[in-house]
């Protein structure tokens, strides 16, 4: 080979070199591009996650605050059944009384 030939293999050599770099460079930017357009989703996403997570918790405290509401109307409708009972027995043993009394 003579040294003409070797320069024109190198130098072809390189053009392909730069020509697969040139693609490289090409995949590596797109791949770039991607990846930012994935953390810029992921930033929003967790966004939406974090507004999901505040309004769960505020409706959850919502929840614990009407439930503690029913938990207390319960027990003062059971002391009111029970105290309406008791009166309503006082009464029947008092016109029991009387009638055992005057008849």
């Amino acid at each position: 080979m003579s040294n003409q030939q070797l320069l024109n293999d190198r130098s072809r050599m390189m053009k392909e070199q730069d020509a697969d770099l040139d693609v490289l460079l090409g995949t590596v930017t797109r791949q770039k591009e991607i990846a930012g357009a994935i953390g810029v989703e992921a930033e929003e996403q967790i966004g939406l996650l974090n507004r999901i997570e505040q309004k769960t918790d505020r409706e959850n405290t919502r929840l614990r605050n009407t439930n503690r509401r029913v938990d207390k109307l319960r027990a003062k409708s059971s002391t009111k059944a029970l105290w309406v009972t008791i009166c309503f027995l006082i009464i029947a043993l008092v016109v029991v009384a009387f009638l055992a009394v005057y008849l």
